[in-house]
């Protein structure tokens, strides 16, 4: 005999709203677990990353300040160096023997306001002021360039600090010239100015994510 009424299995409104709330609950730990582990991963980044950020923020500044807001690709800020054209510097490029000093008054205002700020300063302990020397096979050449170039980059440097009295009264100290070896195929058109990070500056670092670790 066939039955005419049909089975229909249904929940009761109780319990389908109990699971949709399990769900809610279940779906809200995973979400808050996930933005845990985000903010533990994205705090100590921060902490790191934030006080060079504001460095090189300061710098540019600084730089566009000195230069004008145009694009310049002569005087540029990058990581931890301020990279400028030897052409800008030098009255030629050929014999570098001369500087030419209105555009040093510039460069020198700009070290002068980064030394004077105190909160800038403690970001550093040293300005590598250096140039690039192209290695050759021949080494008496090597050796010749070397010594032009070293020549080269303590001209600026000299002239820097005696255009800029307050850099040579008051930061000499922060201030040393090198050669830099690079390969063949690397410009060498560049006087590069690096600011060498302090160690306080990494201990702070070290200090400020004590609290992050597991």
């Amino acid at each position: 005999m066939k039955s005419d009424t049909s089975y229909k299995f249904r929940f009761p409104a109780d319990q389908i709203l109990g699971l949709t709330l399990i769900g809610l609950i279940l779906l809200s730990a995973l979400i808050y677990y996930k933005s845990v582990k985000a903010q533990r991963y994205l705090e100590p980044s921060l902490a790191i990353s934030e006080p060079r950020i504001a460095f090189a923020q300061n710098i540019d500044d600084l730089i566009k300040k000195e230069f004008g807001t145009e694009g310049n690709t002569r005087v540029v800020f990058t990581a931890n160096s301020l990279l400028v054209d030897d052409s800008l510097i030098f009255t030629d490029s050929y014999n570098k023997n001369a500087v030419k000093p209105d555009f040093l008054i510039k460069l020198g205002s700009i070290f002068l306001a980064i030394l004077s700020d105190d909160q800038i300063r403690s970001q550093f302990e040293l300005i590598l002021v250096s140039t690039r020397l192209p290695q050759s096979p021949h080494l008496i050449l090597n050796k010749q360039k070397q010594i032009e170039k070293q020549n080269n980059v303590e001209l600026v440097l000299n002239s820097l600090l005696d255009i800029a009295p307050a850099l040579k009264n008051d930061y000499t100290l922060y201030f040393t010239s090198s050669v830099i070896p690079v390969l063949p195929d690397q410009n060498e058109n560049w006087i590069e100015f690096r600011f060498i990070p302090t160690e306080h500056l990494h201990i702070d670092m070290i200090k400020s994510l004590k609290k992050y670790s597991f």
